[in-house]
């Protein structure tokens, strides 16, 4: 069985499906930002860069980081772009 740990501000879930399952069901509404995580579009607040040059998304209501991988950057950008954000 695969498994998948969604969290949210109040807390985390364990998903017995995969990232890719998860990401067909519900592109309209997430987005694959690095090969081990899927963010809420509606929940993307901004892209930042660390020293070493590693990327990574903040989201509204949760303080962690998420890592965007550099093939999926221009992926975020594009949709911080149409939503307003940067």
């Amino acid at each position: 069985h695969k498994y998948v740990t969604a969290r949210h501000p109040d807390g985390q879930l364990i998903i017995e499906d995969t990232l890719s399952g998860l990401e067909d069901e519900f592109e309209d509404r997430f987005v694959r930002v690095h090969r081990n995580a899927l963010v809420a579009k509606a929940h993307v607040r901004g892209i930042e860069r660390d020293a070493q040059g590693h990327q990574f998304v903040r989201l509204d209501g949760i303080d962690e980081l998420v890592e965007v991988s550099r093939r999926l950057a221009p992926v975020i950008r594009r949709l911080l772009k149409s939503s307003g954000t940067s």
